[in-house]
């Protein structure tokens, strides 16, 4: 039997979710990237997946 997810911690997955692809879409803004800007884009979108699939675990939905 699944337990049902508290509201507040699928609000701060989404809260994070969305902190994540402000930040993405800061660095896509930019016409050139630093290798170090580069590479963080490239861990911001891996986390930003990842928490978008604990988001729809927890809500009980399909990946």
């Amino acid at each position: 039997m699944k337990s049902v997810p508290k509201q507040s911690e699928v609000n701060e997955l989404v809260e994070h979710h969305q902190k994540l692809a402000r930040r993405v879409a800061e660095l896509d803004r930019r016409a050139f990237l630093t290798p170090t800007e580069q590479w963080e884009a490239r861990q911001l979108k891996k986390a930003k997946l990842v928490a978008k699939d604990l988001i729809a675990t927890r809500l009980g939905g399909s990946k």
